[in-house]
């Protein structure tokens, strides 16, 4: 069965025992129900087109413009999401709720139903991830989509080309538009965070690291590359393009990096292989102070011909021609 972790890894300021918030002099502040906070325990955070927090909590909704306003009292607010409208929408463990800035209406069509996430795509649909699958509101009526009945979405995102992912209890897929298609390479992983980077990357936070969809290949990180726990319950990018994951085993930060290890040729070897015939050993060897040199794979080529993969250290150029060959 789903189950979330404690929401002590749901976001980087998101505690078991309050709020953390930073001010401009890099002084730390600590809220929490003794300021009049709902709760204590923090599960979803939403910054309004007004510039005011939102703080889902194990007990209700927090609104701040200076003060603590209580929405929702007593409730468990695990999802948040302001549509262009300026709509507020909830969703506990019981419901989906939306705020027009003077009450709250409850979705009757989703009661009972624990919501997960919520995402507005940009043709204004309204998308609930929830415990027993997905739902869209066209802004009509609520569409559950039979593709992912049954399964529990955690997470939801739309990327800049329009596709719609879906982080899911049993792997990751993306809505065409017609069809939901699951993504191979995730099959069967429960899917917990999705995140989209300002190069337009898709990071996916797993019950095993991260898998990151550079828009044609996938890529793994995992605790062997530095991350401090394998399942990966938020994601966020700084303005540094540092980026920030909320773990089980604390929060672990990743700086991507574009230069390549260097590389030396250590030993070369030409060896006659036939009359008429040579070949030319080679080994050589590469890294830095970030990568381990077992993570790298390498690429190789003569003269002007294509790159060849490898993941050794080492290769044999054969039959090379007479005069000057250049690796």
């Amino acid at each position: 069965m789903y189950k979330r972790p404690d929401k002590i890894t749901a976001g980087i300021i998101a505690l078991c025992l309050g709020i953390l918030a930073v001010d401009a002099n890099a002084q730390w502040r600590s809220f929490t129900t003794n300021d009049e906070l709902a709760g204590n325990v923090i599960y979803s955070l939403l910054k309004d087109q007004k510039g005011e927090l939102w703080i889902g909590t194990d007990n209700g909704l927090s609104q701040f413009n200076g003060l603590f306003i209580t929405h929702l009292k007593g409730m468990s607010i695990e999802a948040l999401l302001e549509s262009k409208d300026g709509k507020i929408w909830a969703g506990t463990e019981d419901r989906l709720h939306r705020y027009d800035g003077a009450r709250w209406i409850v979705e009757e069509p989703l009661s009972g139903i624990e919501i997960f996430s919520l995402l507005e795509s940009a043709d204004g649909a309204i998308w609930a991830g929830t415990k027993t699958g997905l739902q869209r509101w066209d802004g009509t009526t609520w569409v559950a989509e039979e593709q992912l009945s049954g399964s529990p979405i955690a997470s939801l995102l739309e990327s800049a080309d329009g596709l719609i992912w879906a982080g899911a209890e049993n792997g990751l897929y993306r809505y065409d538009g017609t069809t939901w298609v699951a993504e191979e390479p995730l099959s069967g992983m429960p899917v917990h965070s999705l995140f989209k980077s300002v190069d337009g990357a898709i990071w996916v936070g797993t019950e095993d690291g991260l898998r990151i969809y550079d828009g044609t290949t996938w890529h793994a990180l995992t605790v062997s590359d530095g991350l401090p726990g394998t399942s990966i319950w938020s994601i966020l990018e700084d303005s540094n393009g540092n980026m920030w994951f909320g773990t089980t085993n604390g929060v672990g930060v990743y700086n991507p990096n574009d230069n390549p290890p260097l590389i030396k040729i250590t030993d070369p070897q030409e060896q006659v292989v036939s009359i008429g015939k040579s070949s030319l050993f080679i080994k050589w060897k590469a890294g830095d102070i970030e990568t381990a040199t077992n993570r790298l794979t390498y690429q190789y080529k003569l003269d002007d011909g294509s790159w060849t993969p490898t993941a050794f250290a080492f290769t044999t150029l054969e039959e090379l021609k007479d005069g000057e060959n250049i690796p």
